[in-house]
């Protein structure tokens, strides 16, 4: 295609940078309801994905809200990589809590999830495009073009390329001060073990804290592997990340020295957009920082943003209305608050008081109120549980 010509035939009602969660969720939605949608990737599904995989059941319910897909039928069709009803909470090496839950706890392989979501758009009617990455954004002429010179034009264009996004850097930047984005970004690091090796009898996601800053390690077994991970805030931990996950494995007798398939990836920790939306321009998910600053929970944020932006243009698309507005606004009101506030509950866990708190966190996880329980699986809000806390302890919100 001729860089400085357009084709008509490349307009379209929405199109989509990232073909993630967020990506192919909002193009299921928007194709099922007749807008013609195409879809931008920079790869190739299936394809890998740096993730913990861990889905609470709110997730669940949105799968089946959005996509009429029950649990059983997840179950049937190997979206789930493994259900797990225990898990386990250390302070350091001391187990202080092991609890079992009816509610249960699913993992995802990022690679089988994400290719399942974007063949659900497919399905639906979006036309994919894959291998074609964005290169610029022109909010005038709401035009991308990517690296091989192809050019694509929406009404709406909708970000939903991660943490690095394009979209953002080249249309947000100019509008405001994103400075913060990088001060606010979590370090991961994560292993996968086969389970021949060790853990053979693993069925409980555990949480281990006090090896870093602002975070934790966790173990989430799946079906033929298990994975391994720290995170934390990047600016709190500095480049200690590594020393700290050597000293995190080596509670479990591995020898770092030994591991060569060590991968991180970075992730919004508290650095998520108020006006994730300008003009015709949205971002959705990782792209908007929509990533829980106190456990790193990202994969329901994305899919949610993608039901809310998809709310938004369906109201106001066909009348010429405000899509803008009423995207922040239904963010605000369903996801921010929940942010802002989950961000206010780990500056008391791990700001506020010198060391975690084992007797908070008891209280939280005990077998009586199961209050951090039905907080991660989205039946409690943070709201709610931080204002209960400050009171409580006497912390200023």
């Amino acid at each position: 295609m001729n860089k400085n010509n357009f084709k008509k035939e490349n307009l379209y009602d929405i199109l989509i940078v990232g073909g993630g969660p967020a990506g192919s969720t909002a193009g299921y939605i928007l194709a099922k309801d007749g807008f013609n949608v195409i879809l931008l990737d920079k790869n190739y599904f299936p394809r890998p994905k740096l993730c913990g995989g861990l889905l609470p059941y709110k997730t669940i319910e949105l799968l089946t809200r959005i996509y009429k897909e029950s649990e059983e039928s997840l179950i049937k069709n190997k979206t789930f990589n493994f259900i797990s009803k225990t898990y386990k909470l250390y302070y350091k090496k001391k187990q202080i809590l092991k609890n079992t839950t009816e509610t249960p706890f699913y993992l995802v392989d990022r690679s089988i999830y994400d290719t399942f979501l974007l063949s659900k758009a497919k399905e639906a009617g979006v036309k994919i495009i894959q291998g074609e990455k964005v290169e610029k954004v022109n909010e005038i002429l709401s035009e991308v073009t990517t690296l091989k010179g192809n050019k694509f034009r929406a009404k709406i264009i909708i970000g939903a390329d991660g943490v690095y996004s394009v979209v953002r850097k080249h249309i947000f930047s100019s509008h405001g001060d994103l400075d913060k984005w990088k001060t606010n970004l979590a370090e991961t690091l994560q292993i996968e073990i086969k389970r021949t090796k060790m853990f053979h009898d693993l069925k409980d996601i555990s949480i281990y804290f006090n090896f870093i800053n602002y975070g934790y390690c966790w173990i989430f077994p799946n079906k033929d592997k298990v994975i391994i991970g720290i995170g934390g805030l990047h600016t709190k931990n500095k480049k200690k990340i590594m020393h700290s996950f050597a000293n995190f494995l080596s509670i479990l007798k591995i020898n770092l020295k030994d591991i060569n398939n060590i991968k991180g990836y970075s992730i919004p920790f508290g650095n998520f957009l108020l006006k994730p939306a300008i003009g015709n321009i949205i971002l959705l998910g990782d792209a908007a920082g929509f990533v829980n600053p106190l456990i790193g929970e990202g994969i329901f944020y994305a899919q949610r943003s993608a039901e809310l932006a998809s709310l938004a243009i369906k109201k106001n698309f066909k009348k010429h209305l405000d899509v803008q507005n009423d995207y922040i606004k239904l963010i605000n009101k369903d996801i921010i608050l929940e942010l802002q506030y989950s961000t206010k509950l780990r500056n008391i866990l791990f700001q506020k008081i010198k060391f975690v708190p084992v007797t908070i966190i008891k209280n939280l996880l005990n077998s009586k109120n199961h209050a951090f329980l039905e907080l991660i699986q989205g039946r409690r809000s943070y709201a709610s549980t931080a204002k209960k806390l400050s009171g409580k302890y006497k912390i200023k919100l």
